[in-house]
């Protein structure tokens, strides 16, 4: 697997934990990129997960904003950590083309989500696309 797609896929587990546990201090993200086998010092993983974090609030008016009729709090664990993820890539940089950060997103839920977390991440990120499209 690509390095960027460890690193994805180490920064939704590092999601995962905060969600479930309500935080995520440093040196229990250091650990889980040890355990994780990320190269010492962890670089864009953990960058992703500590912006996710550090943004989560932020985030989550975004996306509630983008998904009708969802709360973060009726979505999947899985989904709604997918979502913070490539909305944090799309809203705060990294200067990826929005429609490949959906298709790396599309490809964490169908990995981890059930079978049709891909559709709903897959209609909720568009959305955010389209939206931030259009916003000057």
């Amino acid at each position: 697997m690509r390095k960027r797609t460890l690193s994805r896929e180490f920064a939704l587990k590092a999601l995962y934990q905060c969600d479930v546990r309500g935080e995520m201090p440093e040196q229990d993200l250091l650990a889980l990129a040890e355990t994780d086998g990320l190269e010492a010092p962890p670089g864009f993983g953990c960058d992703l997960a500590r912006g996710c974090i550090e943004k989560r609030q932020k985030l989550d008016e975004i996306i509630q904003e983008t998904a009708e009729n969802w709360r973060m709090d009726r979505m999947p664990i899985i989904d709604r950590n997918i979502l913070r993820l490539a909305a944090y890539r799309m809203v705060h940089g990294f200067g990826e083309d929005p429609k490949a950060v959906i298709v790396a997103a599309i490809g964490l839920a169908k990995r981890f989500g059930d079978t049709q977390s891909y559709r709903f991440v897959n209609g909720v990120l568009d959305g955010l696309r389209k939206r931030l499209e259009s916003e000057p």
